[in-house]
This record gives C-alpha cells, structure tokens and sequence, in this order.
C-alpha cells in the first residue's frame, strides 16, 4: 500500500482531503466560449457545474507539525473531513504547532474551530499575512460584504463575511492569531512568500529540505485550466491583473526549479510539476 505522503528532503508533507463543491462553470472561467472550455475541459458538452476539491498539506519536519490551511468546516454536506483525514494519516489536532492560512475565504479557515465553538488546533499559533487580515477585517469592507457589494457576488459575500466572523475573530480576540509579513519564516524550512491577487494577501509556502522543495500555491491557481491559460481569471480573483500576474510567476518558477507543487482545488492528492511546453506551460499530477 503507497504511503499518504511524499518526502521533501526530510520531511513529509502529507495531503488532507476535506471533500468538494460544486461550482458554476462561468464563475471559475468568466467570459469564455464553450469551444474554449472544451479544449481544456475535454470532449463532450461542456457541464454547467464543475466540482472543485478542498485539500489542505501537512509538513511534518520531524520535531513540528506545520497545516497549511484548514478546509472548509460545514461549509457544505460534503465538507469538513479534514480533521478525519489527519487522524487517517496518524495525527491529532493538538499535534499542530503552526497553522498557516493562505488566506481568508471561507473554504480555507472552516476547520479552525469545531461545531462546540472551541479551537480545533489547541496548541497551534494560526499565521495570516498583515494585508489580508486588514482587508477581511475592514468596517468599511465588511459593511460591502454584509450588502453583498463588495465584489458583485451577493449572498457569497455574505457567506465570506459570517465565515470570517466565526473563524476568525475569536482567534484574534483570544490573542491566537499572529499577524504576519510576507517573506517570513514561520519554522525551519518553511518559507512564507507574497502571491497577492486572488485576494490582497494571498499567501504561497515554499517548503524546503535537503535539495528539494515543494511549492503550495493555495487558490494562485484554481485550476488545471489556468495552467494552460494563466491569463484566464475566476470571479473570486479580487485583482484579476495582479492574480495573472502571479499565476504566470508561480508557474514560471515551478517550471524553472522543477519542484514539486501543490494546488488547493486540484483533484486530490492536488501534487505535481508544471514543465513548459509548446510556449506555455503543461501540469503533471502524481499519484500517492
């Protein structure tokens, strides 16, 4: 039986599946024709809903335990199994020592606290980079998304700011959450960098042991579609220009350094490498 993580240098990084969602096509591909769509969506009409996985990683470095993001909770039916799929991999919640949140929507901060309002990862220091906990946590920002106006989304918007609300400020009242800036160092090998764009603190983490390294790259890149063609945007992406950008940057730097990479919504393990090809870019998955 294959082992439920793979080795960076020595560590291990371990995929958590927290489960999936549907989303509408025209919401993560905005202004594309069906043809378009069919081309990288594969032969056969193009459906009106696509489901997106959740998946967060866990590095085990030995003497830490550092969780990168935490699902989505009871966004849905069909989420909120991250917790069971850290107990699969042979952890408990209060082995967590850092948590690091690639940012603030509602399908990565979930699992933060459990359904009796208590702290999920009881000894674990959650990080989230200054600007997004600025942008999130704006009056002025959240009386838009209380409105739904924030960013055109309606009851969406309502939904990112109750998540926010439950999962995040009882951390910041309670004096759990570490505010951070980018290019930081949370743990030995484990480098926080900048990838603004899909919201205006998004964070990726570079893990490095030995000569090998892993990128996650959170939501930078929502889809394998996006590898094909980084210049497509979703209706989540809060800069679309700004999130192009570091798309293209993400991308050239997997490609470049052939490390291992790590996309939140990919189907699960969500591993891989990108190469460059025929002047773009081609993602490889592995398999567990």
């Amino acid at each position: 039986m294959p082992e439920p993580f793979v080795r960076i240098g020595d560590f291990r990084c371990f995929p958590l599946t927290d489960g999936a969602l549907h989303y509408p096509t025209s919401a993560l591909f905005p202004g594309r024709s069906e043809p378009e769509l069919a081309e990288v969506l594969g032969p056969g009409e193009v459906q009106p809903e696509l489901s997106l996985g959740y998946s967060g990683l866990l590095i085990d470095t030995g003497t830490q335990r550092i969780l990168i993001d935490t699902g989505a909770g009871p966004l849905s039916a069909d989420t909120g199994r991250l917790p069971e799929s850290l107990n699969a991999c042979g952890f408990r919640p209060e082995q967590i020592d850092v948590i690091v949140l690639s940012h603030l929507h509602a399908d990565h901060i979930g699992g933060l606290i459990t359904s009796e309002g208590g702290f999920r990862f009881p000894g674990a220091e959650v990080l989230v980079s200054r600007s997004e906990n600025d942008f999130w946590m704006s009056e002025s920002n959240q009386a838009k998304l209380k409105l739904g106006r924030l960013f055109g989304l309606g009851e969406i918007e309502q939904v990112m700011l109750s998540w926010v609300q439950r999962y995040i400020s009882p951390l910041a009242t309670a004096r759990r959450l570490r505010i951070i800036e980018s290019d930081c160092e949370p743990a030995t090998g484990i480098l926080v960098l900048p990838a603004v764009g899909h919201t205006p603190g998004h964070l990726a983490v570079l893990v490095s042991s030995g000569r090998q390294q892993l990128l996650f790259a959170g939501d930078a890149i929502f889809h394998p579609a996006h590898i094909k063609h980084p210049e497509w945007s979703t209706v989540f992406d809060v800069l679309p220009e700004q999130a192009v950008l570091t798309r293209r940057q993400i991308l050239d730097r997997g490609a470049s350094d052939r490390c291992l990479m790590f996309h939140f919504h990919f189907p699960f393990p969500c591993l891989g490498s990108v190469s460059r090809w025929n002047g773009g870019y081609r993602w490889e998955p592995i398999e567990l």
